[in-house]
Protein backbone atom coordinates (compact mmCIF):
# COMPACT_ATOMS: atom_id res chain seq x y z
CA UNK A 1 0.00 0.00 0.00
CA UNK A 2 1.13 3.56 -0.89
CA UNK A 3 1.11 6.03 2.06
CA UNK A 4 1.18 9.76 -0.13
CA UNK A 5 2.54 12.96 1.58
CA UNK A 6 -0.55 15.16 0.77
CA UNK A 7 -1.59 17.97 2.22
CA UNK A 8 -5.24 19.34 2.86
CA UNK A 9 -6.72 21.73 0.17
CA UNK A 10 -8.20 23.97 2.87
CA UNK A 11 -6.27 23.45 5.90
CA UNK A 12 -2.77 25.50 6.60
CA UNK A 13 -0.64 25.29 9.77
CA UNK A 14 2.34 26.84 9.37
CA UNK A 15 4.61 26.08 12.71
CA UNK A 16 8.26 26.62 14.08
CA UNK A 17 9.83 24.49 15.86
CA UNK A 18 12.03 26.37 18.75
CA UNK A 19 15.37 24.70 19.00
CA UNK A 20 18.42 26.11 21.72
CA UNK A 21 21.20 26.58 19.37
CA UNK A 22 21.62 29.03 16.10
CA UNK A 23 21.45 26.20 13.95
CA UNK A 24 18.37 27.31 12.03
CA UNK A 25 16.48 25.58 8.95
CA UNK A 26 13.45 26.59 6.79
CA UNK A 27 11.15 24.99 4.84
CA UNK A 28 7.62 25.13 2.56
CA UNK A 29 6.33 22.07 2.11
CA UNK A 30 3.53 21.41 -0.39
CA UNK A 31 1.96 18.81 -2.81
CA UNK A 32 1.27 19.85 -6.86
CA UNK A 33 -1.00 16.65 -7.30
CA UNK A 34 -3.24 17.32 -4.27
CA UNK A 35 -3.31 21.04 -5.14
CA UNK A 36 -4.19 20.76 -8.63
CA UNK A 37 -3.72 17.28 -9.77
CA UNK A 38 -0.47 17.74 -12.43
CA UNK A 39 1.21 14.97 -13.27
CA UNK A 40 4.70 14.67 -12.69
CA UNK A 41 6.27 14.88 -15.64
CA UNK A 42 10.66 14.90 -15.75
CA UNK A 43 10.65 18.88 -16.28
CA UNK A 44 10.40 19.08 -12.82
CA UNK A 45 13.61 17.65 -12.23
CA UNK A 46 15.36 19.70 -14.69
CA UNK A 47 13.98 23.06 -13.29
CA UNK A 48 14.33 21.69 -9.72
CA UNK A 49 18.15 21.26 -10.75
CA UNK A 50 17.90 24.69 -12.43
CA UNK A 51 16.44 26.26 -9.66
CA UNK A 52 18.78 24.73 -6.87
CA UNK A 53 22.00 25.48 -8.80
CA UNK A 54 21.15 29.01 -9.58
CA UNK A 55 18.55 31.26 -7.82
CA UNK A 56 18.44 29.31 -4.73
CA UNK A 57 22.01 28.81 -4.24
CA UNK A 58 23.23 32.37 -5.21
CA UNK A 59 19.60 34.00 -2.86
CA UNK A 60 20.10 32.32 -0.02
CA UNK A 61 23.31 30.27 0.16
CA UNK A 62 26.06 32.98 -1.47
CA UNK A 63 23.88 36.36 0.01
CA UNK A 64 22.26 34.75 2.80
CA UNK A 65 24.87 32.56 4.35
CA UNK A 66 23.23 29.76 4.38
CA UNK A 67 25.05 26.32 4.12
CA UNK A 68 22.72 25.64 1.32
CA UNK A 69 19.23 25.39 -0.01
CA UNK A 70 17.26 23.35 -2.56
CA UNK A 71 14.07 22.14 -3.98
CA UNK A 72 12.75 18.92 -4.71
CA UNK A 73 9.39 17.30 -5.70
CA UNK A 74 8.44 13.73 -5.58
CA UNK A 75 7.85 11.77 -8.24
CA UNK A 76 5.13 9.45 -6.65
CA UNK A 77 3.50 11.42 -4.56
CA UNK A 78 3.11 14.77 -5.55
CA UNK A 79 5.59 15.99 -2.35
CA UNK A 80 7.62 19.40 -3.09
CA UNK A 81 9.72 21.21 -0.57
CA UNK A 82 11.71 23.87 -0.87
CA UNK A 83 14.65 24.25 2.25
CA UNK A 84 17.55 25.66 3.42
CA UNK A 85 19.60 24.36 6.01
CA UNK A 86 22.13 25.79 8.54
CA UNK A 87 20.05 29.53 7.64
CA UNK A 88 21.45 32.59 9.60
CA UNK A 89 18.22 34.40 7.84
CA UNK A 90 15.16 31.69 7.88
CA UNK A 91 12.69 34.39 7.81
CA UNK A 92 14.29 35.54 4.96
CA UNK A 93 14.51 32.13 3.01
CA UNK A 94 11.25 31.52 3.74
CA UNK A 95 10.14 35.02 2.03
CA UNK A 96 12.15 33.56 -1.09
CA UNK A 97 10.40 30.69 -1.59
CA UNK A 98 7.59 32.53 -2.42
CA UNK A 99 9.37 33.67 -5.45
CA UNK A 100 10.40 30.03 -6.82
CA UNK A 101 7.50 30.34 -9.84
CA UNK A 102 8.54 34.03 -11.03
CA UNK A 103 12.63 33.05 -10.57
CA UNK A 104 11.84 29.69 -13.07
CA UNK A 105 9.68 31.97 -15.75
CA UNK A 106 12.29 34.46 -15.97
CA UNK A 107 14.75 31.64 -16.45
CA UNK A 108 12.17 30.05 -19.15
CA UNK A 109 12.38 33.40 -20.89
CA UNK A 110 16.21 33.93 -20.97
CA UNK A 111 16.59 30.39 -21.91
CA UNK A 112 14.33 30.53 -24.79
CA UNK A 113 15.69 30.64 -28.44
CA UNK A 114 19.20 29.35 -26.77
CA UNK A 115 21.20 25.85 -25.85
CA UNK A 116 21.36 27.51 -22.63
CA UNK A 117 18.73 24.73 -20.55
CA UNK A 118 20.75 22.27 -22.56
CA UNK A 119 23.70 22.57 -19.50
CA UNK A 120 20.89 22.03 -16.75
CA UNK A 121 19.42 18.95 -18.75
CA UNK A 122 22.55 17.38 -19.07
CA UNK A 123 22.91 17.69 -15.12
CA UNK A 124 19.92 16.46 -14.15
CA UNK A 125 20.14 13.36 -15.87
CA UNK A 126 23.83 13.45 -14.61
CA UNK A 127 22.60 13.17 -11.35
CA UNK A 128 20.11 10.08 -12.00
CA UNK A 129 22.70 7.98 -13.84
CA UNK A 130 25.54 9.05 -11.13
CA UNK A 131 27.38 5.87 -10.00
CA UNK A 132 26.65 4.04 -7.11
CA UNK A 133 28.04 1.56 -4.69
CA UNK A 134 26.27 -1.99 -3.75
CA UNK A 135 24.88 -0.55 -0.84
CA UNK A 136 23.60 2.82 -2.52
CA UNK A 137 22.00 1.10 -5.51
CA UNK A 138 20.85 -1.40 -3.12
CA UNK A 139 18.67 1.48 -0.87
CA UNK A 140 17.59 2.92 -4.33
CA UNK A 141 16.11 -0.31 -5.87
CA UNK A 142 14.29 -0.43 -2.57
CA UNK A 143 13.20 2.92 -2.39
CA UNK A 144 12.00 1.97 -6.11
CA UNK A 145 10.12 -1.03 -4.63
CA UNK A 146 8.37 1.13 -1.28
CA UNK A 147 7.16 3.53 -3.76
CA UNK A 148 5.61 1.10 -6.07
CA UNK A 149 7.72 2.22 -8.89
CA UNK A 150 8.75 0.26 -11.97
CA UNK A 151 11.73 0.73 -14.09
CA UNK A 152 9.55 1.87 -16.97
CA UNK A 153 8.67 4.75 -14.57
CA UNK A 154 12.26 5.81 -14.66
CA UNK A 155 13.18 5.53 -18.03
CA UNK A 156 9.80 7.50 -18.71
CA UNK A 157 11.31 10.15 -16.46
CA UNK A 158 15.00 9.91 -18.04
CA UNK A 159 13.04 10.32 -21.38
CA UNK A 160 10.85 13.39 -20.87
CA UNK A 161 14.10 15.09 -18.88
CA UNK A 162 16.11 15.10 -21.75
CA UNK A 163 13.00 15.99 -24.10
CA UNK A 164 11.98 19.59 -21.50
CA UNK A 165 11.51 22.73 -23.06
CA UNK A 166 11.44 26.33 -21.63
CA UNK A 167 7.46 26.35 -22.41
CA UNK A 168 7.61 22.95 -19.88
CA UNK A 169 9.40 25.50 -17.53
CA UNK A 170 6.83 27.96 -17.44
CA UNK A 171 4.41 25.22 -17.27
CA UNK A 172 6.35 23.77 -13.94
CA UNK A 173 6.00 27.43 -12.66
CA UNK A 174 2.30 27.93 -13.16
CA UNK A 175 1.95 24.46 -10.98
CA UNK A 176 4.46 25.66 -8.31
CA UNK A 177 2.16 28.88 -8.25
CA UNK A 178 -0.77 26.90 -7.18
CA UNK A 179 0.91 24.49 -5.11
CA UNK A 180 2.90 27.32 -3.36
CA UNK A 181 -0.29 29.16 -2.20
CA UNK A 182 -1.57 26.08 -0.42
CA UNK A 183 2.16 25.46 1.13
CA UNK A 184 3.10 25.40 4.70
CA UNK A 185 6.18 26.95 6.42
CA UNK A 186 8.31 24.44 8.59
CA UNK A 187 10.70 26.55 10.43
CA UNK A 188 13.60 25.41 13.51
CA UNK A 189 15.10 28.23 15.30
CA UNK A 190 15.27 29.80 18.20
CA UNK A 191 12.42 30.88 20.18
CA UNK A 192 13.16 35.24 20.06
CA UNK A 193 13.80 34.84 16.15
CA UNK A 194 10.62 32.46 15.62
CA UNK A 195 8.34 35.19 17.87
CA UNK A 196 9.69 37.63 14.75
CA UNK A 197 7.76 35.20 11.95
CA UNK A 198 4.26 36.48 11.74
CA UNK A 199 3.54 33.55 8.80
CA UNK A 200 3.66 31.04 11.18
CA UNK A 201 0.60 29.83 12.85
CA UNK A 202 2.05 27.81 15.95
CA UNK A 203 5.47 27.65 17.64
CA UNK A 204 6.17 24.38 19.17
CA UNK A 205 8.73 24.70 22.13
CA UNK A 206 10.24 21.82 24.34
Amino acid sequence: ERYPCTLPKNEKRSVGVAIANGINHASLVTNFKTVTGSRYIGAFATANNLLSMTDLWESIRVKGGAYGAGISARYNTGGVVIHSYRDPAPERSAELFLHVPEMLRRHAEELEGTDGLTEYVIGTVGGLESPLSPRSEGAANTGTILCMLAHADNDRKRSEILATTTDDLKQVADVYEAAIEMGVYAVAAPLERLKDMPFLDEIISF
